[in-house]
């Protein structure tokens, strides 16, 4: 990408158009919208708790599962073994790779968060190509039935609240961010979806991320690798555009769709930040 392609991203705020009613069709009852706003606000999901045998005198380790609607999804738990109320890190991962392994989790312990990630299910289609197969609304109803049954444990301070993912897990991180008004701090890296008319894919304004950072009120730290092809760079820009709240871009022009540990490293400083 050169370096006027990417200065043309800091004016570009996407393609998808924003229905004018689109705050209300996720936040509030009005007309259409309504089905979609009950249904976030009435997610009430049941949940089990199993115990993960590890020897870590520092952390307990639990599985986590969840039933809402009919439909039950699972989590891994990692949280400070020290009594009392801890931050919460809410972790996504991305489409078509496993959720982070416990060793990945466990660091977050050095901040004192205790850590709450999905373990969401495979999608093998393009999702560019065929979002209505991807069906992203199921799989942001997960994320946020997920969510809120993290907040229902007993150890969460639900005043201290974060959100981290890569790719379409960046993009459930800063959904549960813009949903969620307990949501102080999103560290996203290459998130997806994003701009579904700019890559010639109309018809998705519902969940096109680019209309959802305009709800966001958290700080946003995002990460953009502009070698990406798979949530290509003019994405997120769109996405990041559109946020009005505190927010910080980061952009690594030699990697692709990709983890990257100078992101990882600022994201850590970001949350310990927040939570001092």
């Amino acid at each position: 990408m050169t370096a006027n392609e990417i200065e043309a991203l800091n004016g570009y705020d996407g393609a998808t158009p924003i229905p004018e009613d689109f705050a209300a069709f996720w936040q509030a009852p009005a007309g259409f919208a309504q089905a979609w706003a009950e249904t976030v606000a009435a997610l009430q999901p049941e949940v089990q708790l199993a115990p993960v045998p590890f020897a870590n005198p520092f952390g307990v380790y639990e599985q986590l599962t969840v039933t809402y609607q009919g439909r039950t999804v699972t989590a891994r738990v990692i949280r400070p073994a020290a009594a009392g109320r801890h931050p919460l890190l809410l972790m996504y991962h991305d489409l078509n790779r496993s959720v982070h392994g416990w060793h990945h989790m466990t660091r977050f312990l050095a901040l004192g968060f205790g850590t709450v990630a999905l373990e969401a299910e495979p999608c093998k289609v393009d999702w560019q190509a065929k979002p209505a197969q991807a069906d992203f609304h199921t799989r942001y109803l997960d994320a946020l039935a997920v969510a809120k049954a993290a907040l229902t444990l007993p150890w969460v301070d639900a005043d201290c609240v974060c959100t981290f993912g890569e790719g379409f897990g960046g993009g459930l991180a800063l959904l549960a961010a813009c949903l969620l008004p307990g949501v102080k701090r999103c560290a996203a890296l290459n998130p997806l979806p994003g701009d579904f008319s700019g890559l010639g894919v109309p018809g998705c304004e519902d969940i096109d991320l680019a209309n959802f950072a305009l709800l966001c009120r958290a700080e946003v730290l995002l990460g953009s690798c502009l070698m990406d092809t798979y949530a290509p760079p003019q994405g997120q820009a769109a996405i990041y555009n559109r946020l009005t709240c505190p927010k910080q871009w980061k952009l690594y022009p030699k990697y692709i769709h990709e983890r990257v540990n100078f992101f990882e490293n600022q994201m850590l400083c970001f949350f310990k930040d927040g939570i001092v």
